[in-house]
């Protein structure tokens, strides 16, 4: 991030909130990261700390700052992105105001190479959702928030919050802003929108984690896994499922063509496992939301069906042959898979809430350890 540390930085010393704690994490950089950090001299009212670890990953760099912070509130910028100056003080202010869990803002995408600037793709979905249901919301009540982006570095989280939800990022996955997304979501009871553009994503340049095409995209696997324990374990409504059916969808026919040839069929057979996972009443739901979205569509159908030459075929293509359209149709598959999903979704959801038990009980031991130390 040598190219980029500087100006992500200097956005940050120049941020119009009162006091702020920034905390640089060099995750075992290679280049002269470090150094550039080591030169620079936060204004006053600004705390520049540099932490330096064993390269662990964006989860694990992340884990390290929020044990290190000591703010009432927590933001995340990556190192080649910026932010504008009022970013924290407006969203500081609306939490606040609203007694929020966290806060949430826009961003815009600026190409390195070109400069080009584009708005986020959740856009058109952000712009009915605040038309429908305001700017301070409880998720619980408002399933559609599901489907807005889930990167935590527009956001600005209530620590007390963090901490009552036991929140850590899923370390060694290249996925965890998906998994926070949906996690901490579920367990917020307040979130406000901020509706200003505050977040700037650096994009098209070497060594974003995005841009990879390796085994790693695998981790997605894990990744959609770990969100179906936690639907489960907030016994998600059909309409939630339905929600994150179509999320799930969207990114696959994403990652399908992106990922390695060597890994495309172990992607497809393991997305199609996680699709059994799906309970029947979401897959209705699923099915009469999105059916005007006919790419999503065709690939959840394709999921169910397991093939993985044909979703191969559909994902790379995007057109339907008369295969695909055969059984993306069929309602004699349709059938046969809501009755399976009656069969493994339930499954599913025992196993992901015996998962859930352990994962709470394992908190609770390391809390009395803690207290005993």
């Amino acid at each position: 991030m040598e190219p980029f540390i500087e100006e992500c930085l200097r956005s940050l010393f120049e941020q119009t909130v009162d006091r702020l704690e920034i905390i640089v994490v060099d995750d075992g950089s290679t280049d002269r990261t470090r150094d550039i950090v080591k030169s620079l001299v936060p204004p006053e009212g600004k705390s520049l700390l540099l932490i330096s670890k064993p390269n662990g990953g964006l989860s694990s760099a992340r884990n390290a700052g929020m044990e290190a912070a000591h703010g009432r509130w927590i933001g995340f910028v990556d190192a080649d992105d910026w932010v504008t100056n009022s970013m924290y003080s407006v969203l500081l202010s609306e939490a606040e105001s609203a007694g929020a869990d966290f806060a949430v803002a826009r961003n815009l995408s600026v190409n390195q190479l070109t400069g080009a600037k584009q708005p986020s793709h959740d856009t058109a979905r952000w712009n009915e959702f605040i038309a429908s249901h305001g700017r301070h919301v409880n998720p619980g009540d408002c399933p559609n928030i599901f489907l807005l982006d889930h990167s935590p570095c527009k956001r600005l989280y209530n620590r007390a919050f963090l901490e009552r939800a036991r929140f850590a990022f899923a370390d060694g996955l290249v996925f965890e802003d998906l998994i926070s997304g949906f996690q901490l979501m579920c367990r917020a009871s307040s979130v406000v929108l901020v509706d200003e553009i505050v977040y700037f994503y650096r994009v098209g340049h070497h060594g974003q984690i995005t841009a990879r095409k390796d085994h790693s995209l695998l981790d997605v696997l894990r990744a959609l896994n770990l969100i179906i324990d936690e639907l489960w374990n907030y016994s998600a409504s059909a309409e939630l499922w339905a929600n994150f059916i179509w999320f799930q969808g969207w990114l696959i026919l994403l990652l399908v063509p992106q990922i390695a040839e060597a890994h495309r069929k172990r992607l497809i057979e393991g997305v199609s496992g996680i699709a059994q996972k799906f309970p029947a009443r979401g897959l209705t739901r699923f099915r009469e939301k999105f059916r005007s979205d006919s790419q999503v569509s065709t690939a959840v159908e394709l999921q169910l069906y397991g093939n993985a030459n044909l979703f191969a075929e559909f994902a790379r293509t995007g057109v339907a042959s008369e295969r695909v359209k055969e059984v993306a149709n069929s309602g004699f598959l349709r059938r046969f898979f809501a009755a399976r999903a009656q069969v493994t979704s339930r499954l599913a959801r025992m196993s992901s809430r015996r998962r859930g038990r352990s994962v709470r009980h394992s908190h609770e031991l390391s809390g009395r350890s803690a207290r005993a130390i």
